[in-house]
């Protein structure tokens, strides 16, 4: 997966980011296998222009899943482990300024695992956005 943006004509302090998992179907029994597997099997690339922020495993970020409560007739134990909401953001040691019209790139890096259901990945990058002095 690969995306390449620009920052608008703000400056923005990205102070971390969080990734989530949208499962297209429902499953609760499956669900958490294909998460773990993507966490365990998966890294991530940051880059603003040419300069490398960031190389990290995915299971180091925490996951914000955005189906936080379905109905099924599942087991309690299968519905709390399809229900998990991560923790805070990973949180970098030191905030990263992205100028206006900067370049970024942000690339997920996944072996060959395969999963079961179809699956999009969210992330986003937490941050705050202040006028260049």
């Amino acid at each position: 997966m690969d995306n390449s943006n620009v920052g608008p004509s703000k400056l923005f302090k990205i102070l971390g980011l969080s990734i989530a998992y949208l499962h297209t179907t429902a499953a609760p029994a499956t669900d958490p296998v294909d998460r773990e597997i993507l966490r365990n099997n998966g890294y991530i690339h940051f880059k603003v222009i040419d300069k490398d922020i960031l190389y990290l495993p995915l299971a180091d970020v925490p996951e914000a899943n955005p189906l936080t409560a379905i109905s099924t007739t599942a087991t309690s134990s299968t519905i709390a482990g399809y229900a998990v909401v991560g923790g805070p953001m990973y949180r970098f040691p030191i905030p990263i300024t992205l100028e206006p019209y900067q370049n970024f790139t942000f690339d997920i890096t996944f072996s060959s695992a395969t999963i079961t259901t179809t699956c999009d990945i969210i992330v986003t990058l937490h941050a705050y956005m202040r006028r260049p002095t």
